[in-house]
């Protein structure tokens, strides 16, 4: 055989392997082999990717549910330093006017005092309105710290003695105090329905759903709290 023939009948016998060789892949059993070996790895990976995306929603809910709970709180802590100085303001007043023996330079101090925190509660209280009516998707939280804010001005028109018929009617009704006139001239009525409404506007702000920052409604973080 000489060299010509020779590197053609090796040239067929190569090309004859390559053949077999690809006749071999294409049998199922070597593509069953195939899917074997890269099976666990593919599914490794999906596992992985599937985690990983499950922990980061279950830490975005958190962080919502956090962040929720915390603004929460603040506005509770906001009502309640704004409408608890404002009675004990008038509270105190009040005492030292019915119930002991105080000088006038005194009563002149006090008197300014609490006209002070009274409009500095004023000023507050309708900031604190309109966050929630912002916040909330009801108006119970609003509504109920409206009347809250009407309660405390017709008790701090009462122990400064300037509790008019005009003033009385215009804080009263459901949209307001929830008292009538009537029942606003009666200064322990209003007291105890005070006591009775900043508790019941708290509550609401705990309970009741409100917008996240994408405009959607979340429960409220109590509830969301006791169902977790």
């Amino acid at each position: 055989m000489n060299s010509a023939s020779a590197e053609r009948h090796l040239c067929a016998t190569q090309l004859g392997e390559i053949v077999a060789e690809e006749t071999r892949m294409d049998d199922p059993f070597w593509q069953r082999a195939v899917l074997a070996a890269i099976g666990p790895i593919v599914a490794a990976f999906v596992g992985t990717l599937g985690i990983g995306m499950f922990a980061a929603r279950i830490t975005e809910r958190i962080q919502q549910r956090r962040q929720d709970r915390d603004l929460r709180e603040q506005i509770i802590v906001e009502m309640t330093q704004t409408a608890g100085t404002l009675y004990f303001e008038t509270q105190r007043y009040w005492r030292a006017t019915k119930l002991e023996v105080t000088s006038q330079e005194r009563l002149a101090a006090l008197r300014m005092s609490i006209d002070e925190r009274y409009h500095s509660a004023r000023v507050a209280g309708e900031a604190l309105e309109m966050r929630l009516r912002v916040y909330f998707s009801t108006d119970r939280p609003r509504q109920l710290w409206h009347a809250t804010m009407d309660l405390l001005t017709v008790r701090y028109f009462q122990v400064i003695d300037l509790a008019t018929q005009a003033l009385l009617s215009a804080n009263a009704g459901p949209e307001h105090s929830g008292l009538t006139v009537d029942q606003l001239r009666d200064d322990k009525l209003v007291l105890n329905t005070y006591r009775a409404r900043i508790l019941e506007a708290t509550r609401a702000v705990l309970d009741e759903p409100r917008f996240d920052q994408k405009g959607t409604k979340t429960k409220g973080w109590l509830l969301t709290s006791l169902r977790a």
